[in-house]
């Protein structure tokens, strides 16, 4: 039941797919973000690397 009112076997399925769905992109984006966060050195390291000037 959902407020009340029987849920039909088509809209729990339709309910379940859509948690897992909603599931898996909030995965994606903590992966993507942790991803993120350990190649941030990484990135300052080529930045410093890209802008070293000899001559100075």
């Amino acid at each position: 039941m959902l407020d009340g009112k029987p849920v039909r076997s088509e809209e729990l399925e339709k309910a379940k797919i859509g948690a897992s769905t909603l599931n898996r992109l909030v995965r994606a984006y903590s992966d993507h973000l942790a991803a993120l966060l350990k190649a941030q050195s990484a990135r300052t390291l080529l930045s410093q690397v890209l802008s070293f000037n000899p001559a100075n």
